[in-house]
């Protein structure tokens, strides 16, 4: 769940899943359960004015790719199930990416 809202983070999440030096970690129990085992968290769920501006530069062409119409990736008639499951959430999907 991606969210704003506090209360509601603290209210329907049982586990929180923290990004810390490149890996995942996993923390059980709720919002605040986690603040109070990692409080420099704190500041991430605290809505405050920024004045950091963001720049992204226009990407160019990537080297080898020469159009914008072919695919440069393709995935036919996939299936997925995650593990655990009975029955497969994803049946027969395709998938063409391109730039």
């Amino acid at each position: 769940i991606v969210s704003h809202d506090t209360s509601f983070l603290d209210a329907v999440c049982t586990d929180i899943i923290h990004y810390e030096n490149k890996k995942l970690v996993r923390y059980h129990g709720n919002l605040s359960k986690f603040v109070a085992q990692v409080p420099e968290a704190k500041s991430y769920y605290e809505l405050a004015e920024s004045t950091t501006k963001y720049y992204f530069p226009i990407p160019g062409r990537l080297d080898g790719i020469n159009t914008t119409t072919k695919a440069v990736l393709k995935l036919d008639n996939a299936t997925f199930t995650w593990p655990g499951r009975d029955r497969p959430q994803l049946i027969d999907v395709s998938v063409k990416l391109s730039l």
